[in-house]
């Protein structure tokens, strides 16, 4: 093993290590650069933050991306992530480190390191016994997963989730968000399983939080009307053409319906009390930009009063949190995994009965 830089290890270059030293490693590389500040190098030492670990399970296509992630994630919620890249060509299980580091007011450097464990199918069996001896203790445990092209197989990522307190997925880039958003609804009726949620959930947590406060104002709930209506526009995409938008409109329409005790009736959409309700999801291709977002919406409850955001085309009513973001809100407000849960009973039926593309 080549001797370790802890200057080339706090920047962000990864370390490449024997997976059982790993621990050993960081200790002595946090010891080295913890006490530079002693040796008089001026740049103040290093503080070691975790309030948290973090494992994120996907395949090497995403790696940029939930780097890029991580880089912004790590400000706001510092903690020990972990890499679990599924990779065709890895031997065995093999292991890096690196740490990501950023300024506090005080000028005083605070970093968190990441383990990246690369494992093919054949070794799969094994990641569970590589990544519990790594976890810091007496903090939470959330795994994430993009999901898509995993290739997992069901009885690792079962053992996984045995050992974490949390699991995130994010259904807008399976195949099925419908039968995803559907297995998250029901999860709590399975024994052992630990807490759920769509990283979809958390992308329009503002507008949630808009339209909640908005029903707040007297002067909302003097502008009567006399039959419920929810009307969202999308703008979408040109970066995701698998749509995601559309499981987050899905999600609100279901956070909506949840809230007023709106039953989905299949195609025919809501009723309330046994009175239609105008329900409508529609994406405006003329209206698409690089990020998407929500042009309109519009949602009217007899009783409560009417509340309407974004009218223009060029106006966006709000774009989608960033997966750090969104991720941020997932590790902070785990309490309000009953109400998605209530969200995505319904969504999971708006997503399977909504007409296809070119039908």
């Amino acid at each position: 093993m080549p001797a370790l830089s802890s200057q080339e290890f706090v920047p962000g270059f990864p370390v490449t290590l024997n997976p059982n030293a790993i621990e050993a490693k960081l200790a002595e590389l946090w010891d080295v650069r913890g006490g530079q500040d002693e040796a008089g190098d001026g740049d103040g030492g290093v503080t070691r933050i975790t309030l948290g670990n973090l494992l994120w399970l996907g395949g090497p296509e995403q790696i940029p991306q939930v780097r890029d992630a991580f880089r912004q994630l790590v400000t706001e919620y510092p903690c020990r992530l972990f890499l679990l890249e599924r990779h065709p060509q890895a031997d065995g299980i093999e292991a890096r480190v690196n740490a990501y580091c950023f300024l506090t007011g005080g000028q005083r450097q605070v970093c968190c390191e990441e383990i990246h464990l690369r494992f093919n199918e054949d070794s799969a069996r094994h990641l569970r016994g590589a990544v519990l001896p790594l976890f810091v203790s007496d903090v939470p445990t959330t795994l994430w997963t993009r999901g898509s092209g995993l290739g997992l197989q069901e009885d690792m990522l079962t053992s996984l989730r045995k050992s974490v307190d949390y699991l995130v997925r994010d259904s807008a880039h399976l195949p099925d968000p419908a039968a995803a958003l559907r297995e998250m609804a029901e999860c709590p009726k399975k024994s052992g399983s630990c807490p759920v949620v769509d990283l979809s959930w958390f992308r329009f947590e503002p507008l949630r939080q808009q339209i909640a406060g908005a029903f707040d104002d007297p002067g909302v709930r003097a502008n009567g009307c006399q039959k419920p209506r929810l009307h969202i526009r999308l703008a979408p995409s040109k970066k995701d053409p698998t749509s995601s938008l559309t499981v987050c409109a899905a999600l609100l329409a279901g956070w909506v319906a949840s809230r007023l005790g709106w039953e989905w009736t299949g195609g025919a959409g809501f009723v309330s009390q046994a009175n239609p309700v105008a329900f409508a999801i529609e994406c405006d291709e003329t209206a698409a930009t690089e990020e998407g977002g929500f042009l309109e919406l519009v949602l009217e409850v007899p009783g409560l009063g009417a509340v309407s955001f974004g009218k223009q085309h060029e106006q966006h009513l709000a774009r989608p949190l960033s997966d750090a973001q969104a991720m941020g809100l997932a590790l902070t407000t785990r309490h309000r995994s009953g109400s998605f849960r209530d969200s995505a009973a319904v969504a999971w039926r708006i997503l399977r009965d909504r007409p296809k593309p070119g039908a």
